[in-house]
């Protein structure tokens, strides 16, 4: 069984009851602060703006669809930043190509600021309502007809239409309790806004290209984001069970317990843990996922034996949640947790490194070129975005 065949069953059950099906626990998202609703459209090169903040509703095209939202308040001089809510990361794209076609409107810099956060997940900046749907459940439909809004207000029985329908889907998207952790993409959230507010009440210009240094520490920020909310997606109960099948998480076993080593047989044979890799594991199934009990250590070893079954050593045992793991029972293995402030940090001391003479990135030397290896979980991540 794979991870897509598990997907298949969620949609075959969903299309049998006609109602969605839960592949998440927790909702993915923050429910927006503030929001604003906007629906692009984009014909003969001309983009078609319609927005709403659940009390206003305005529309236009080109230029005027930024005074459309100039309209509605939308200003980087706000204390606080609002919410875009828009279908997809498309529409983000299309709204900041306007942005910088009129530059002079006031909601021109919120525009790029929103196209520079809908590449941090977990952020609270942008909700693109079909990533958050389709984060929480799955449809009776084909995973294309998933991409469709159509198909997500019908199934969740929403009847408004454009930006109202979104803030509506918005509302059903993050219903409930948001997935533990999110909060530290808000804070991240708030630096930035702070930046371009102080930016723009210095009259800087918001449309200064980034220098090499400004772009690699943006870069570092970007896939911090994705480390850390790809981490916290795996403390959910419903989205680990699926991990399984892919190797994300890996349940099994224990088949020897000694100090500071365990030996895991796995129920499946396939792993996403390599050798050397740093684990966090708990005595239990995927589905009981322990955040504050759990042991940690690292991958000594992985191999298949002539059975076909993968057998995973951990040493460096540090074991907590792991302390109850005798020969026999249960144990769930995944990727350690990411600390968002060891991620903080390590972006703090790269700033340092980079204004230091002789770094090639602040143009003070030349690039010197390396060969090297490129770790195994790189080259998955290459296969899948492919």
């Amino acid at each position: 069984m794979s991870n897509d065949l598990f997907l298949t069953g969620a949609r075959l059950r969903a299309a049998c009851t006609g109602r969605p099906v839960a592949v998440a626990a927790y909702a993915p998202a923050a429910s927006p602060l503030r929001p604003v609703a906007v629906s692009v459209a984009t014909e003969r090169g001309r983009v078609h703006v319609e927005a709403s903040d659940g009390l206003r509703r305005a529309s236009g095209t080109g230029r005027a669809g930024l005074a459309a939202l100039d309209s509605l308040g939308l200003s980087a001089l706000d204390t606080a930043p609002r919410t875009l809510v828009c279908a997809s990361v498309g529409a983000v794209a299309a709204l900041a190509a306007l942005a910088r076609e009129y530059p002079q409107a006031v909601c021109a810099p919120v525009l790029d600021w929103w196209d520079q956060r809908v590449d941090h997940p977990g952020t609270r900046a942008v909700l693109c309502v079909l990533d958050a749907a389709r984060g929480r459940w799955v449809l009776g439909e084909t995973p294309e007809a998933e991409r469709e809004l159509e198909t997500w207000s019908r199934w969740l029985g929403v009847t408004e239409q454009g930006p109202d329908g979104l803030l509506a889907l918005a509302r059903a998207a993050t219903a409930g309790p948001a997935l533990p952790g999110l909060d530290a993409g808000e804070a991240d959230d708030g630096r930035a806004w702070d930046r371009l507010r102080e930016a723009t009440r210095q009259g800087r210009p918001w449309r200064l290209p980034d220098t090499r240094a400004g772009a690699a520490l943006a870069l570092a920020a970007r896939s911090h984001a994705c480390e850390y909310f790809a981490s916290l997606r795996l403390d959910d109960p419903l989205v680990a069970r699926a991990a399984v099948w892919d190797g994300s998480v890996v349940s099994g076993t224990v088949v020897m317990r000694s100090t500071g080593t365990l030996v895991v047989r796995a129920d499946h044979p396939v792993s996403r843990l390599r050798v050397d890799a740093a684990v966090t594991g708990w005595a239990g199934q995927a589905w009981e996922p322990r955040t504050e009990r759990a042991g940690t250590g690292r991958v000594q070893s992985a191999s298949v034996g002539t059975d076909g079954v993968l057998t995973l050593t951990v040493g460096d045992l540090v074991a907590r949640g792991l302390a109850d793991a005798a020969p026999g029972g249960r144990v769930t293995l995944r990727a350690a947790r990411v600390d968002p402030f060891m991620h903080a940090r390590g972006r703090s001391m790269q700033a340092s490194a980079l204004f230091r003479s002789g770094n090639w990135i602040a143009g003070r030397g030349a690039a010197v070129r390396r060969r090297g290896d490129v770790p195994m979980d790189v080259v998955i991540a290459a296969a899948d975005a492919t």
